[in-house]
């Protein structure tokens, strides 16, 4: 019997909380898979969509064709005994430390329950909920073997609720610049996202802010340094 808090989770095992990508008119347009040196291709993947060639670690980018508020990512689950691996929609929310999959997957993959406990909800409620243990494999070869995740009512077209148990095992990130979201996930955590420079002290007055701003930092950041 075990028992622990998950945030933001009390409205989403009631029904179709989060609306589906496609019904708002933004979906997926592509993902692109980035695979590690020695690892598939030689390290080496070529976007379909595209003539670039990219050299990182394990990652994948995904790409929109607008402003989504639902990062939904195509993924693959299957038991840790590996009998069966079924494809799957996931949706990724940092609100969320728990990876929760549906009872269609509990019943696909024919899943036993290892422990069983409650959940408790932001507004203090107490969730019966099953654990279990399965592998996840996501895009550019990213696999996670035996991630304990727990049973759950999902609403939209997504058998999976990533959780902070999994994002926190490498870097996230995502932009909306021109108006298109583009969500990236990669897999050791590698280094740390910086937008600008950590010490402006390095940065001379006459030279461009380091914030993106276009202006000069003495007229910009470097105005308000005390």
């Amino acid at each position: 019997m075990f028992h622990f808090d998950v945030v933001g989770f009390v409205d989403d095992l009631g029904g179709a909380v989060f609306p589906l990508a496609f019904t708002c008119g933004v979906f997926l347009v592509h993902c692109q898979s980035i695979y590690p040196q020695g690892g598939k291709n030689n390290g080496i993947k070529r976007n379909r969509h595209s003539s670039d060639i990219f050299h990182m670690n394990q990652s994948f980018t995904c790409r929109f064709n607008g402003i989504t508020k639902y990062l939904i990512t195509d993924a693959e689950i299957e038991p840790v005994n590996k009998t069966r691996r079924i494809k799957i929609k996931a949706l990724w929310d940092t609100g969320v430390n728990r990876t929760v999959i549906t009872s269609r997957i509990v019943e696909k993959l024919r899943l036993e329950p290892f422990d069983s406990g409650f959940l408790g909800t932001v507004s203090d409620e107490k969730v019966p909920v099953n654990l279990y243990k399965v592998n996840m494999h996501l895009r550019g070869g990213i696999e996670i073997s035996g991630i304990e995740v727990i049973d759950g009512a999902l609403g939209g077209h997504y058998d999976v609720l990533v959780g902070m148990d999994i994002m926190s095992q490498g870097d996230i990130a995502f932009s909306n610049f021109d108006g298109k979201t583009t969500f990236i996930f990669r897999m050791p955590s590698v280094g740390e996202f910086h937008y600008g420079k950590l010490n402006d002290d390095k940065v001379g007055r006459n030279d461009l802010c380091p914030c993106g701003s276009g202006k000069k930092h003495k007229r910009c950041c470097g105005a308000f340094k005390t």
